[in-house]
Formats: C-alpha cells, sequence, structure tokens
C-alpha cells in the first residue's frame, strides 16, 4: 500500500473511466496494484502523480484492432476493448506514460523506432524485469517490422 501514499488524490483522478459505459469496467485502483506489483510500475506511478498525468480508459473501438493506447500531448487514452486485461491495462499504461516522460508526445514530432522501442522495453520488462540479451533483440525486430515508417533516432 506504500503507493497510496504517493498519491495526491485518489486513483480514479488519474484513471478516468469512460462515463456512461455499463458493463465491464476497469477499475483504476486494481491498475494501480498491478503497476505496483514490478519496479517498472513503481517508477511509472512516481511519473503519473508527479506529472499530473490523466489517462482516460475508453471502452469504445479504437482507431485500429491493434491500438492499445495513444498520446497527443497531455491527453492519453487506453482503448481497453483491445487491453482486455487488468495487466495488459497496466503495461499499455507502462509504454504510453514512457511516451510521455521520454518522448516526443511532448512535441509535434513524430516518433521514432528508438522511442518505441524504448516503450516496448518498459513495458515488457513489467513481466520480465531480467530479459535476456535475445529477448530484447525480439523485442527490437518486431519494433522495426512493425514501425519501419519511423525516423531512426541513430
Amino acid at each position: 500500500m506504500e503507493w497510496r501514499r504517493k498519491l495526491q488524490y485518489s486513483p480514479s483522478h488519474y484513471l478516468v473511466n469512460e462515463v456512461n459505459h455499463r458493463g465491464y469496467v476497469i477499475k483504476p485502483v486494481k491498475v494501480f496494484r498491478e503497476l505496483n506489483k514490478s519496479a517498472v510500475g513503481k517508477e511509472t506511478i512516481d511519473w503519473i502523480v508527479e506529472k499530473d498525468i490523466n489517462i482516460d480508459l475508453i471502452y469504445k473501438w479504437a482507431p485500429t484492432p491493434w491500438t492499445r493506447g495513444r498520446v497527443n500531448k497531455n491527453v492519453t487514452q487506453i482503448f481497453i476493448i483491445n487491453t482486455r486485461t487488468i495487466k495488459q491495462t497496466a503495461k499499455t499504461i507502462i509504454h504510453e506514460v514512457t511516451h510521455i516522460v521520454y518522448g516526443t508526445a511532448r512535441t509535434e514530432e513524430t516518433n521514432s523506432i528508438e522511442e518505441e522501442f524504448l516503450c516496448a522495453l518498459r513495458s515488457q520488462s513489467h513481466d520480465n524485469p531480467e530479459m535476456s540479451q535475445d529477448e530484447i533483440q525480439q523485442i527490437y525486430r518486431m519494433i522495426e517490422r512493425t514501425y519501419s515508417y519511423l525516423k531512426r533516432d541513430i
């Protein structure tokens, strides 16, 4: 429960469920509990609180079937219909908050393959904090294939 002491407001202040949604609803407190299970999740909680990041939990269809979340400057949306579980929702939040803290979500620029790799690496480390070099390379190759249209920073 140490994460609760860090919060200035209730978890529902940071993770806002869509209004007028009926049916399956992910409770913000459960997402925070899931985030608290890993070092990267705890760091994400710290960033959410420090930067007062508000995340909208959207239950409508996402722009694409594979879009789990997106960030546009200070608007963060998580598409629950594509994340489906609390664990995947937490991993998506880690990914999107990483865009805010390290990435181009703060600017008008488009992101890069390296930024997507960093976000993917952080979200995957929620489940597997001690990834092997092969697993890291596999994530990078997947990002290169998925985001081949993005620029490279290196």
